[in-house]
Order: structure tokens, then sequence, then C-alpha cells
């Protein structure tokens, strides 16, 4: 039977090339998870969002959402509808009965931070405040 036989030099590369293929291995997965976590977060974000957004488009901004349709805990939204700014100077934003306002949507988290911002401009009667 014939044995392998490697220098101790040969073993020690070898070793430390595993070593580096492992620390390498470990690296880029908890890259990916961390990235995954962000991924997931700014994810729930846009999906509370826009929930609170749909909700405040069909009952206005005055209506707080109950926790059939915001059913989040950790997060609470306020909506505020201000007449339309940026409009063009020889453009009113009142006409008649309607007028364009512009919903600002806000998501705040558990600690009162303010998390994401939506503003929508909404076509609404003059009487919705």
């Amino acid at each position: 039977m014939r044995f392998l036989k490697f220098t101790l030099v040969e073993v020690v590369v070898a070793l430390a090339v595993l070593g580096m293929a492992v620390v390498s291995a470990v690296t880029i997965s908890s890259s990916a998870i961390n990235r995954m976590e962000k991924a997931k977060s700014r994810w729930m974000n846009q999906h509370m969002m826009a929930q609170a957004a749909e909700h405040f488009l069909l009952a206005g901004p005055s209506a707080q959402p109950n926790s059939d349709i915001f059913p989040y805990r950790n997060a609470r939204v306020s909506c505020t509808a201000e007449n339309a700014t940026g409009l063009p100077g020889d453009v009113d934003p009142v006409s008649g009965q309607w007028r364009l306002a512009t919903y600002d949507i806000q998501l705040f988290n558990s600690s009162g931070q303010r998390i994401s911002e939506l503003k929508i401009d909404k076509i609404i009667q003059v009487s919705d405040q």
C-alpha cells in the first residue's frame, strides 16, 4: 500500500486556502442576509404605506384606519389634505365644488419616528377637509 506524502508547507498552504474559502463563504452569506433583511424592511414599509394610501384615498384624510385595514401594532399613519402647491400661476386649485388637494400621508414607527412619507394629488369636494 502506498501512502501519499506531503510536506508540512504543503499542508499549511492547503489549510490556509481552505480557511480563506470558508471565511469568504461566511462573509458572502452574512452580506446576503443583511441585504435580505433590508429588502424585507423596505418592502414592509412600502406595503404599509400602500395600505394606508388606499384607505385615505377611499375614506378621506381624517378617517383613521382600524385594525382590520391597518393591522400593524408597531406602526402608525396620519394624513393631512392641503391645497395643491407648485401649480402654474394661472391655475386655480379650486373650481366650483371641487378642489385639487395634496394628501400628505406619513408612516411612523412605534417610537414616533417618521419612516416614510407619500404625497398624492387628488380632486376632492370643497367640503371635504
